[in-house]
C-alpha cells in the first residue's frame, strides 16, 4: 500500500477489521481487506473515485468478503508442491 493510500484508508481498514474481529471473525487482517477492495470490490463496482473506495470499504460485510475468497480459492491452481505438507490429513 502507498503511502498516501495508508493515510487515507488506513482508519477505515483498521474499523473493519476490528469490525470484523468483534463479529467472531479475528484471522481476518487489514492486508486480505486491502486485496479483497483492489483485487474485486472496487474494479467490479467501478469504483474510481477514493471517497467512493472509501465507502465501499467501509460497507463490506463478512458475507461478501468470504464470498470473494471462496471465489478466489476455487479459481487458484495450485500444483501439489505449493499446498505443502499433507500429512496431517491422513
Amino acid at each position: 500500500m502507498r503511502l498516501t493510500d495508508r493515510w487515507y484508508f488506513g482508519g477505515v481498514l483498521k474499523r473493519k477489521a476490528a469490525e470484523f474481529h468483534k463479529s467472531g471473525y479475528p484471522q481476518v487482517t487489514t492486508e486480505e481487506l486491502w486485496a479483497y477492495c483492489q483485487e474485486y470490490l472496487w474494479p467490479k463496482r467501478q469504483a474510481l473515485t477514493h471517497k467512493t473506495q472509501k465507502r465501499l470499504l467501509a460497507l463490506i460485510t463478512p458475507h461478501d468478503f468470504f464470498d470473494y475468497q471462496q471465489i478466489k480459492i476455487r479459481t487458484h491452481q495450485n500444483s501439489l508442491s505449493e499446498l505443502g505438507d499433507l500429512s496431517d490429513l491422513f
